[in-house]
Parts: structure tokens; C-alpha cells; sequence
């Protein structure tokens, strides 16, 4: 029950940040950055997980992408 919470706030985080991207005129790196962050835990949430998936969760909290690297990964992705 509770991962169906965290999910729907998650879901509910990235359509107000596309929401608002799409009505402020926000540049695709501002809304990358936000839309990446929401869906990345924090290392303080990883406190909250189970001891199993602990280590799991802060593999993805340390990691991080750039938006250069991001667009340098799509660009090859499109190109393909």
C-alpha cells in the first residue's frame, strides 16, 4: 500500500513539473533537471527503505546525470 503512494506522488510530482515547464516557457534543461531529480531518490530517503534495498537506493541517489550527457545520449539514441 505504501509503494502505491510514493508511486501516485511521483507520478503526480512529474506531471505538476511538466505542468508548469510547459506553462512558464521553462528551457528543456531547467525541466530535465527538476524531472530528474523528482524521480531520484534523495539520501535521506534512502533511510526509509528496507535494509535489502538500501544499497540499491543509494547506488541511484549518488548517481547522476548530466544534462549535456543526457542530450549527448539521445542525440546518439535519435541518430540511430
Amino acid at each position: 500500500m505504501m509503494i502505491n503512494i510514493k508511486l501516485m506522488r511521483k507520478k503526480y510530482f512529474i506531471f505538476i513539473c511538466l505542468l508548469v515547464a510547459v506553462l512558464s516557457g521553462c528551457t528543456k534543461e531547467a525541466f530535465y533537471k527538476e524531472a530528474y531529480h523528482a524521480t531520484q531518490p534523495s539520501v535521506f530517503s534512502c533511510n526509509e527503505v528496507a535494509q535489502s534495498q538500501y544499497e540499491d537506493c543509494m547506488k541511484r541517489a549518488q548517481k547522476t546525470k548530466t544534462y549535456e550527457a543526457y542530450e549527448k545520449e539521445r542525440s546518439k539514441t535519435l541518430k540511430q
